[in-house]
């Protein structure tokens, strides 16, 4: 149940009854060491293929589909959700939920999507955050995705676009 390696150990501190702290003790950098060779899979999922369809949308809106591809050898948690992010200034729009597209949770294509509407997206380049998945025995992957000029949107509806002024 834990991966091999050296673990450290964190401070600790107690209080008396009348409400006091300790000092904090027992930082431990390399506390024990676990020798594992059960063979378990102790390794998240590795994403590659990163794709933004289409780059760039015109006035009228459209949808931008994202996907990635997934593996991992205990397999992909197929109820770990996540939503890819796009942002331009102050504004942040979520796409749908990740779902598998293709293929298995061994091996399989991930897909998420946005519909972009002239008159709520405002034109410019946009970046995408981070994202990340989770195999079936917990452990993540390294957040993968970002891009601050993931796609570029044009508009030219003559819609209002700018916040407030204070």
């Amino acid at each position: 149940t834990h991966p091999p390696g050296v673990y450290s150990m964190n401070n600790f501190r107690t209080q008396d009854v009348n409400g006091f702290f300790s000092d904090y003790k027992g930082y431990n950098s390399s506390a024990f060491t676990v020798t594992n060779t059960s063979g378990a899979d102790f390794s998240g999922p590795t994403i590659s293929n990163i794709k933004i369809v289409p780059q760039v949308v015109n006035s009228h809106g459209g949808v931008i589909t994202v996907s990635y591809r997934a593996t991992d050898t205990s397999g992909i948690n197929l109820n770990y959700n996540w939503n890819p992010r796009i942002t331009i200034g102050n504004s942040a729009f979520d796409g749908t939920k990740f779902s598998l597209t293709s293929g298995n949770n061994l091996d399989g294509t991930y897909s998420a999507s946005f519909t972009l509407a002239s008159t709520t997206h405002p034109p410019g380049v946009y970046s995408m955050s981070n994202f990340r998945t989770q195999d079936v025995n917990g452990y993540f992957s390294d957040f993968k995705g970002y891009s601050n000029s993931a796609l570029t949107v044009t508009n030219t509806s003559g819609a209002d676009f700018l916040g407030p002024t204070i």
